[in-house]
């Protein structure tokens, strides 16, 4: 009969220190809401990918007709052959600076993103000319 007062003695200190236990725990920490209005962290938009990946394909087709026109210049008189090459040279500088831009477009935020398409837009428009009378006063 003495074994069952040990026993409950020692079930009732095992229960005293579990509780005593789980008080001195440090308690989670709690999520908090974000505030009311506030943004989700900016992430790229659907709008700015497809922009950027259209202008790639039109800085890709412009590259690939400027070497089109420097292996005309190659092939040209002497005279007209250094023009072609100073004209392929400077429009492979104007491309550059787009793609460079480029770079700069996918990364802006806000405002800068819009005005950065802008300028990006309007260069490609520019240099595309440029390609077009190339091509035409090289044939």
């Amino acid at each position: 009969m003495k074994a069952y007062p040990v026993l409950i003695i020692l079930a009732l200190a095992t229960a005293a220190a579990s509780v005593s236990c789980d008080k001195l725990r440090n308690p989670l920490p709690t999520m908090q809401a974000p505030p009311v209005g506030a943004q989700p962290p900016a992430q790229p938009d659907a709008d700015r990918t497809s922009f950027a990946q259209a202008i790639q394909l039109e800085i890709d087709e412009l590259r690939d007709a400027i070497s089109v026109l420097k292996a005309k210049a190659e092939s040209a008189r002497a005279d007209f052959r250094e023009k072609l090459i100073e004209e392929a040279v400077r429009l492979e500088a104007e491309r550059v600076n787009i793609q460079v831009q480029l770079g700069k477009l996918k990364n802006a935020t806000g405002d800068s993103w819009k005005s950065l398409k802008e300028t990006v837009r309007t260069a490609v428009d520019n240099l595309k000319s440029s390609v077009d009378k190339a091509r035409s006063g090289s044939n």
